[in-house]
């Protein structure tokens, strides 16, 4: 999804750094559009573990139902698996050249 949305931006990505924009400019833009839903869900997740906690309190064995330490991890991890999932359109776009993008089309 990241990947495709990363393609359709191509020709704005390309006058950005026609313009003069810095790839580390252009970088951040590509990986931020991938991980801001990643970071929405995972906070919406968060929210619903926290509502519903108690009803799942029976469903795990020896782990809390909000257990930070457990909460943490599966934070970090989903945010790792985002960030890797961010890099590869993030590295697509430093690799355009401007002037194919501009007269492609």
């Amino acid at each position: 999804m990241v990947l495709y949305t990363t393609t359709r931006r191509t020709r704005e990505l390309g006058i950005r750094m026609a313009l003069g924009s810095s790839p580390g400019a252009v970088a951040r833009l590509a990986m931020r559009s991938g991980l801001a839903p990643a970071l929405a869900g995972g906070l919406a997740g968060l929210a619903l573990t926290a509502a519903f906690a108690g009803s799942m309190s029976n469903l795990v064995y020896g782990v809390g139902p909000l257990d930070p330490a457990t909460l943490a991890g599966v934070a970090v991890l989903l945010a790792a698996a985002a960030g890797l999932a961010a890099l590869v359109p993030a590295r697509r776009a430093l690799r355009l050249d401007p002037s194919a993008v501009l007269r492609a089309d």
